[in-house]
């Protein structure tokens, strides 16, 4: 009897691991699959990534081609022509005639970009700004006055 036992044992034992071991296998081949599903959507996600970076990348080549696009002919042009300049204007010339882009602009000045683009339309333009670049451009101080004058003039 007793080997009938062990025998009935080892046989619910072998169907206990039988089922375990597919169980297991079941789970590991699940987690392998969502394994292979997470890498494969990672690995578009690095594609959609790479492909919004290098999409970006020329976005900003062509906005800093336009705003490093030499216009000063034209603003002359229009000037001649109408015979005023706005403070924008002016600080746009200097700008222009020094050869600096809005960036290593902002280097020299410890004037944010953005603020640089917005004073050259003319907007935000404050005595700390025209002494910030009064220094830049080293301009003479009666040069400096006039500006400060034209502040006040466009407002």
């Amino acid at each position: 009897m007793t080997g009938f036992i062990g025998v009935l044992v080892s046989i619910i034992v072998g169907v206990f691991g039988i089922i375990f071991g597919s169980s297991q296998r079941k789970k590991r081949k699940a987690a392998e699959e969502k394994s292979e599903r997470l890498a494969a959507e990672l690995e578009l996600k690095v594609q959609q990534s790479q492909t919004a970076a290098v999409q970006e990348a020329a976005h900003a080549a062509d906005l800093a081609e336009l705003v490093e696009a030499d216009d000063s002919d034209l603003v002359a042009r229009a000037n001649a022509l109408f015979g005023t300049k706005t403070i924008g204007d002016k600080l746009r010339d200097l700008r222009l005639d020094h050869g600096y882009s809005y960036t290593y602009l902002s280097k020299l000045s410890g004037i944010s970009s953005q603020k640089l683009v917005w004073a050259e339309k003319g907007k935000g333009v404050t005595d700390d700004l025209i002494d910030a670049l009064a220094k830049v451009y080293d301009i003479s101080a009666d040069e400096k006055k006039a500006l400060k004058k034209m502040i006040k003039e466009d407002e």
